[in-house]
């Protein structure tokens, strides 16, 4: 029963759809370590008798925490900025400001097509909502208060307009502006690969007005933040990147 519920889980939420069958085998381990997330397609069956091209059919092994339901999904830790937590840990104990949680962790990213890489790290977790995720916990805190620093609404932000405004701006931006804005690199790059930018051409950009549209189907603060920073740029063609870290109104609904 719990290995079934696990594999529903993973089918609705985690594992990309193809045009075949998929097939997820899902075992439940006890070291950390050992936790992983493997996949491969093949072709399966015909579209049709007049059409000869084959289906993709989609492979998925998950080694997962025993605990995983318990630990992870009880606590509102699978999904933590769109990443997938394969398992976390306790809360950490340190020297961490009161409203910030600190936990060890290994998640998925995405990547090109039905591709998915495991990364362990550490996520910091502010009271507030945000999150960060670092290789080490001194990184995942400190890009958790650039991220908060950076990413401040007050109540006047209106998300309609700032959409919008970048509906009829001219320009692109980069994984250079995500990261500007305070966003960490496996959240970019998996916002990325889930929407289509193929990342591996030199200097990836997306229009601010594509970007507009999927920040309509998915209003994530990372990304209006990332979105409000491409209007402002290219609306001052004397903005910096520097600029950001003097002047943080324009995340703020008054200046877009």
């Amino acid at each position: 029963m719990k290995i079934r519920r696990i594999e529903d889980y993973l089918y609705r939420n985690v594992v990309p759809g193809v045009s075949g069958t998929v097939d997820i085998t899902v075992s439940l381990v006890d070291d950390p370590s050992a936790v992983a997330y493997d996949s491969y397609t093949n072709k399966g069956e015909q579209y049709s008798r007049s059409c000869t091209y084959r289906k993709t059919d989609l492979n998925v092994t998950v080694k997962i925490s025993r605990q995983w339901w318990s630990r992870v999904r009880n606590r509102d830790l699978a999904m933590v900025d769109e990443l997938f937590n394969l398992d976390v840990s306790t809360p950490l104990i340190g020297d961490f400001p009161s409203n910030v949680e600190v936990i060890a962790a290994t998640w998925l990213v995405n990547g090109r097509g039905t591709e998915k890489k495991t990364v362990r790290g550490f996520i910091a977790i502010h009271s507030d909502g945000y999150a960060y995720h670092g290789k080490t916990i001194k990184s995942a805190l400190r890009g958790l208060s650039k991220k908060i620093e950076l990413q401040v609404y007050d109540k006047n932000f209106i998300k309609s307009r700032l959409i919008e405004k970048a509906k009829m701006a001219n320009g692109n931006v980069s994984l250079d502006d995500s990261y500007a804005v305070g966003n960490c690199v496996w959240g970019t790059k998996d916002f990325c690969y889930r929407h289509g930018l193929d990342l591996k051409i030199e200097d990836p950009q997306i229009s601010l007005k594509e970007l507009a549209k999927i920040v309509e189907q998915e209003p994530r603060r990372e990304a209006l933040a990332v979105l409000a920073y491409g209007v402002r740029k290219h609306s001052q063609p004397s903005f910096s990147h520097n600029n950001v870290h003097r002047d943080r109104t324009h995340l703020r609904g008054k200046s877009v």
